[in-house]
């Protein structure tokens, strides 16, 4: 049977076209599928800005799923009890005589496969399961079938992997519930899914609600990144080895003694008292230490480089300070340290201003003698250095100069061509009363006839 077609006409311009024709429509056979594809790419990938909170909104609700799974994979570790089934669906007396005094080697290579491929699932819980993980895996293949590109590139993504190792043998299981309905699966791998949707809520609200970028927040940011890393691989390490040493026939961890053995040989510090006894608990101990060998010391790199980075962009004056804290701002093309000592000891010999912050912004890094200055306990606490400039709204919202109770605008010394240096200066007092009007400023200028400049800006 022929598969329909839709025709669309669209006018050509009035006047002609580069072909040379004239108000002749043109005509465009679309097929059916195209159309069905179209309209889920609108209702589904809209990124108009009424619909930015809807958009926000969806992946928090993917981090609620992939958390969710993870919980209800502890729900059935908990209720789970290997000995009902461990010797193949057979009580348990089984494994009598002989076993007990099996010696540590023979229990290195006795691994009871039967426990890892089957494990005990209520009924309730199991329907919970696969109605997630039907949910959850359909909205990632219909990400993938209006997703632009080859569709093939994205399923050799890791984490459309990982979608399908933590949702799909779900939905495989309903191929004949009454046995495979205690399939055992690794959902805990859903923990990883859910720190990558967390990076996408966080660059998200940082990039819709229109929140500046600085480095306090790109430092914050990566910390929780750091954070969400070691508690995913921590609970990974946790399940995968009290699953794995339930095949063990004398020593099977609880999911506490799990969590004690993981921080345990995590920390270096190994006691020794809880120990993998077969292979394949030992060679996933082993290659989860490689895998947080290997991540842990470049995502701490890029945490000291964004320390450094921010020593030298200066320190931040938060709004919360701001609010408790009365301030003025002092502006400057370059800030030399015997303009910023020659301020501070006149500005704080008045007793009123001895509680005001002072908050000196020019576009230098910060140098030793000015550290110096910054580090004297008479300036520590009240004098904040920021690297930036007025002519950026991203920095005059840093220094929240519209909370200020007056901005100091001071002209570089030693500066030979004084009628430039009045113009730079008249240009950051034109920048800071566009954005706080209401901001008194105090200008330094060479030149007295600039200041009509000022006055009339």
């Amino acid at each position: 049977m022929a598969s329909k077609n839709r025709v669309r006409f669209s006018r050509s311009a009035k006047n002609g076209d580069a072909s040379g024709t004239t108000g002749q429509p043109d005509i465009s056979v679309t097929s059916e599928r195209d159309v069905y594809k179209n309209a889920i790419v609108t209702e589904f990938m809209r990124k108009t800005s009424p619909e930015r909170t809807k958009s926000i909104g969806e992946k928090p609700s993917s981090v609620t799923q992939s958390s969710l799974v993870c919980v209800l994979y502890v729900v059935r570790v908990i209720l789970d009890d290997a000995t009902n089934y461990e010797c193949g669906g057979l009580p348990a007396p089984c494994k009598t005589d002989n076993n007990t005094d099996t010696t540590t080697e023979e229990s290195n290579t006795n691994v009871n496969w039967y426990v890892l491929l089957w494990v005990e699932r209520p009924l309730w819980l199991w329907i919970i399961q696969v109605v997630l993980a039907f949910v959850t895996f359909f909205k990632c293949l219909l990400k993938i079938y209006v997703a632009k590109g080859r569709r093939s590139d994205h399923f050799l993504k890791t984490h459309f992997i990982m979608e399908v190792l933590t949702f799909f043998p779900y939905i495989i299981t309903l191929a004949y519930p009454p046995i495979l309905h205690n399939l055992y699966v690794p959902s805990f791998i859903g923990c990883w899914l859910a720190k990558r949707s967390l990076e996408k809520v966080l660059n998200e609200l940082h990039r819709t609600c229109r929140r500046f970028q600085t480095i306090s927040v790109t430092l914050s940011q990566q910390c929780l990144v750091l954070i969400a890393t070691l508690c995913c691989l921590i609970f990974t390490t946790v399940c995968g080895i009290e699953h794995i040493q339930r095949a063990s026939a004398q020593q099977k961890l609880t999911l506490f003694q799990s969590i004690y053995f993981t921080i345990v040989t995590f920390s270096t510090v190994g006691y020794g008292d809880i120990l993998p006894d077969i292979w394949p608990s030992q060679l996933f101990t082993i290659a989860m230490i490689s895998v947080a060998v290997a991540f842990i010391p470049m995502q701490i790199q890029t945490i000291v480089s964004t320390i450094v980075e921010r020593t030298k962009m200066g320190s931040e004056y938060s709004e919360r300070r701001a609010a408790g804290n009365k301030h003025v701002v002092v502006v400057s093309r370059t800030l030399q340290t015997e303009t910023v000592m020659d301020f501070l000891s006149e500005f704080y010999a008045h007793r009123k201003l001895e509680e005001q912050v002072v908050v000196l912004m020019a576009a230098d890094e910060l140098d030793r003698n000015m550290q110096v200055i910054l580090k004297n306990p008479n300036w520590s606490q009240r004098v904040v250095y920021m690297r930036g400039s007025v002519l950026q709204v991203t920095d005059l919202k840093r220094c929240r100069i519209a909370q200020a109770e007056a901005c100091f605008i001071l002209a570089p010394r030693h500066m030979e061509n004084r009628g430039i240096a009045d113009q730079h200066t008249i240009m950051r007092s034109w920048a800071v009363k566009d954005f706080a009007p209401n901001c008194k400023q105090y200008i330094q200028l060479f030149k007295p006839e600039n200041k009509i400049h000022v006055k009339f800006a």
